[in-house]
């Protein structure tokens, strides 16, 4: 499955995506970094956008979620997000990211130490959300 439609319309859904949704949604050959994959509702919608507009998803999460899409534009790695060194071998061949999705692990700390390592690989106006 390249991307499922009911998890991409219950992602749209949310609040915090239709936040966003807005900015990223005319970004031509996007590249997404999505820390924490759940259901893959959000991956599922940014697969979808990437169907549309071309792009490339990585998405990292603990719980071994490769099974969810059968996508050429999405990486899956299972693996806790702090895993820098091989995450950051995978967004080193996408080039910048234009966009940021840390919903892992809740944590203020686990947060800030995703968003100051990660920032760096982020566009000039990407989001970090």
């Amino acid at each position: 499955m390249i991307y499922d439609e009911t998890k991409s319309s219950i992602a749209f859904d949310q609040p915090r995506i239709k936040f966003f949704y807005n900015e990223i949604k005319n970004i031509k050959d996007i590249k997404i970094l999505e820390l924490g994959v759940a259901e893959g509702h959000s991956t599922s919608l940014f697969l979808k956008l990437i169907e549309q507009n071309g792009g490339k998803l990585i998405s990292v999460d603990i719980k071994n979620s490769s099974h969810l899409f059968q996508n050429p534009n999405w990486k899956f790695i299972h693996s806790n997000d702090h895993n820098f060194e091989d995450i950051s071998k995978e967004i080193q061949k996408l080039g910048q990211l234009d966009l940021i999705l840390i919903d892992s692990f809740h944590e203020a700390m686990h947060v800030k130490k995703n968003l100051y390592y990660y920032y760096q690989y982020l566009k000039v106006n990407g989001l970090v959300v």
